[in-house]
């Protein structure tokens, strides 16, 4: 096989359409060996961003000289040839070439594909971050040449990964190959591992030239000095929560009260800030119900601790079916989007124990390949075998989710907990959701997938407002909008796909239904359609009315003071108890500080006040710091005021987003906590228990309001009176005091919350 051409470029940017291409390197590689290089400086014609010179090195005099892009493409063109293409997030770099006019068709390799397929457990697929957790070295240059030789490095790792494949999965594989016109397979027989025809991509000689991207998008650390003990910060806060030694909350369990009441048969609604006691309910078949990844942690230790067996029992849509993946590989053709998947799953599942799709990390786009290949029969191995399993045990814990979708109805013999009660809400919504896009879709029905949502966009763009940011909201579906041309059109493209199981799900999610709110959403160039139901109290009791014993928990359950909110959205009647059990604030390690005197969220001086504030605690403690934002705007907003004024401060500035996806930021937090401060949003919840040891501070922007753009949140809202006093503030009071409860069980932190509306307004005492 011929030689592969590796390229990298660096941008102003990471949007296509409005930034530009500031470098570019390229290596002609063939079989270990470098056969020519490429490299040049690209004249923006735009001011550098103060970042990007930060991280690139790159400034506006550096590339003053330099030629522009459309005097180099030629020479781009020449030195790239007929050669075949791959890299590392290849669309990113692909689209800077596309917007400034140059469209190459090379076949594309993407080593973030093979790393997928190879690699199918990471938690970020970032190449700084694999290139460390594989022993490799990571240049931390951000610049095109090294950037380049990093991205051959991981190649080469990854073909001496493929030759490690067994001979049974290849005949597998080989098989898979040959019915598909992926281009990643170039890699296997580059390998020397499988065997196809290879001329099946080359162009044809008169067709435009393409190019190998490989984008290494990783920081620069700066030195490493010893951190400093800073003192306190001083005055002008008010302290509340002050607890000076480590907790014993983890301890502590819950009251003998609410155990005997459980035992009893009473129906209880618990807000408890301690744990559930296993081992006094050792004896008693349970179904436990969680949430978080941090309760299911701590349930699988208690019941250790406690010689009580316990096994996981998940939907079927977890379970990969082994006869559905065989029938699909010894099917016709197979498509280049679905072969990634189906090599990673053929690999994984000869591995696989449990059959549980929780083992490997799928994209957001494999979620809906592979809803089409697991169990949801329930008729093969794996989903059979952890019913078993579950049925000896005497606990069976399981996600909301599993509860939501009727997991739990054949074991009305039990007794059921639903742990994390402020999130239930949530999540049987979650559960019920339906929401696609074309990147869902593509894969299963094509070039139709895009026709669909293109016109659903054109629908989006007529019926969706415009906010005081300049954004487009939600487009939303009513009997007026449904009658249009434009959603019609969208209609009579679905109607006319495929026939399939993913299109008669379609057909009912997009149709008007009861007790249903649907919208159509663009964001960041995607367009999604969702429909979520509006009441969920006939699913609630469907799925819980067969337990003689059943009890609802949280640490701050009753989120303004009374149970109203759950006992509303659940209908819950008076043979539901309630029981408070009392929380002493001083045992938590926790010190909650409100800044006094602190404009309002969204008035004059707020933002600056925030970031003066962030630049001071930045100095005392240097690092070991997260901040939380409400939106990703603010997250942006932040990142770019923040950022030149700490770059002589020897501070890893990280910003979830913009220095990468969360797995990526999570890691290259984790490189160097004692010097790094992480912005982002609530997004960063479910994985907070991978740095929640590494943070001395956490700083909450605003009291965290649902937003009321939110199709659902708005829908919903409609069922209350008064749908803030009753709704919004219990909702956001539950949940902010539930994070803060969980927090003051771990490590010693300070918290900031930068809202003074907990001091002035009168529903402010709820969340402190």
């Amino acid at each position: 096989m011929g030689p592969f051409i590796f390229l990298d470029t660096e941008t102003t940017g990471v949007d296509a359409s409005r930034d530009h291409i500031i470098e570019i390197a390229g290596i002609k590689w063939q079989d270990g060996k470098i056969l020519d290089k490429f490299e040049t400086l690209v004249n923006p014609h735009v001011p550098i961003p103060q970042e990007i010179i930060l991280l690139t090195g790159i400034d506006d005099q550096a590339v003053a000289d330099a030629p522009i892009f459309a005097d180099i493409k030629l020479k781009l063109a020449d030195f790239i040839g007929n050669a075949p293409i791959a890299g590392h997030n290849i669309a990113f770099d692909i689209g800077f070439f596309k917007s400034h006019h140059a469209h190459f068709e090379n076949p594309e390799i993407d080593t973030v594909q093979l790393a997928r397929i190879l690699l199918p457990k990471e938690a970020s697929y970032a190449l700084a971050v694999l290139m460390k957790k594989c022993g490799l070295c990571d240049r931390e240059s951000h610049r095109a040449m090294a950037d380049t030789e990093t991205a051959i490095e991981f190649f080469e790792f990854l073909l001496e990964k493929i030759k490690e494949i067994s001979p049974d999965k290849w005949n597998v594989l080989d098989k898979l190959f040959k019915k598909s016109s992926w281009a990643g397979k170039m890699a296997f027989e580059k390998a020397g591992c499988v065997a196809f025809p290879s001329n099946i991509f080359l162009r044809k000689q008169s067709e435009p030239h393409a190019v190998w991207i490989a984008s290494a998008i990783h920081l620069r650390r700066p030195p490493q000095p010893k951190r400093s003990e800073g003192e306190e910060a001083e005055g002008g806060l008010r302290s509340l929560f002050e607890g000076n030694v480590r907790s014993q909350l983890s301890k502590v369990t819950w009251q003998q009260s609410a155990i005997d009441a459980f035992l009893a048969g009473k129906k209880i609604l618990l807000e408890s800030a301690y744990e559930i006691p296993l081992a006094s309910l050792k004896g008693e078949k349970l179904i436990l119900a969680y949430s978080r990844q941090k309760t299911r942690a701590d349930i699988l230790q208690g019941a250790e601790n406690a010689n009580i067996s316990i096994s996981e029992l998940k939907d079927p849509r977890f379970y990969i079916s082994p006869k559905k993946l065989s029938e699909k590989i010894a099917s016709g053709e197979i498509s280049a989007e679905e072969t990634p998947l189906l090599a990673k799953l053929v690999l994984w599942s000869s591995q696989t124990e449990t059959g549980d799709r929780g083992e490997i990390t799928l994209e957001r786009t494999e979620y809906a390949q592979f809803d089409l290949l697991a169990d949801t029969e329930k008729s093969d191995g794996f989903f059979k075998k952890a019913l078993v399993t579950a049925q000896k045990s005497d606990i069976i814990l399981t996600h909301h989710y599993g509860l939501a979708n009727g997991l739990c109805d054949d074991f009305s013999s039990r007794s059921l907990i639903i742990l994390d009660g402020s999130e239930l809400e949530d999540n049987f919504t979650g559960a019920l959701k339906k929401r696609y896009t074309e990147a869902d879709l593509r894969p299963i029905f094509g070039e139709k997938a895009t026709i669909l949502f293109g016109f659903l966009g054109i629908f989006h763009d007529r019926f969706s407002s415009i906010d005081y940011g300049g954004f487009r909201g939600s487009a939303m579906l009513d009997k007026n909008s449904r009658r249009s041309m434009e959603w019609q059109r969208a209609i009579s493209v679905l109607e006319n796909l495929p026939d399939n199981p993913k299109k008669a799900e379609l057909l009912t999610a997009f149709a008007s239904q009861e007790n249903t709110t649907s919208w159509v959403v663009s964001f960041a160039n995607e367009v999604s359609f969702t429909s979520a139901p509006i009441l969920l109290a006939e699913t609630f009791k469907t799925r819980t009315a067969q337990f003689k014993k059943i009890l609802i928990h949280s640490g701050a359950l009753s989120g303004d003071g009374t149970f109203g909110l759950v006992r509303d959205l659940f209908e819950l009647d008076s043979t539901w108890h309630q029981i408070k059990e009392d929380f002493d604030k001083a045992s938590s390690n926790l010190n909650v500080k409100i800044p006094e005197k602190f404009p309002e969220p969204n008035s004059e001086g707020y933002f600056v006040r925030c970031t003066k504030l962030f630049i001071e605690i930045m100095e005392e403690k240097k690092g070991r710091i997260l901040f939380l934002a409400n939106s990703k705007k603010t997250v942006e907003a932040m990142y770019q005021a923040l950022l030149p004024e700490l770059q002589d401060r020897k501070i890893n500035l990280l910003a979830v987003g913009l220095s990468g996806g969360v797995g990526k930021s999570l890691a290259l937090f984790l490189d160097d906590p004692e010097h790094s401060a992480l912005l982002t949003t609530n997004q960063i919840l479910p994985y907070f228990h991978e740095i929640e040891d590494k943070l001395d501070v956490i700083i909450f922007q605003k009291i965290p309001f649902d937003p009321l753009s939110d199709p659902l949140i708005s829908a919903r809202g409609k069922l209350f009176e008064n749908s803030f006093e009753q709704y919004s503030i219990p909702r956001a009071a539950s949940k902010f005091r539930e994070l803060m409860l969980e927090l003051g069980k771990g490590t010693p932190k300070t918290c900031y919350l930068l809202d003074s509306r907990v001091l002035s307004r009168a529903y402010g005492q709820l969340f402190i």
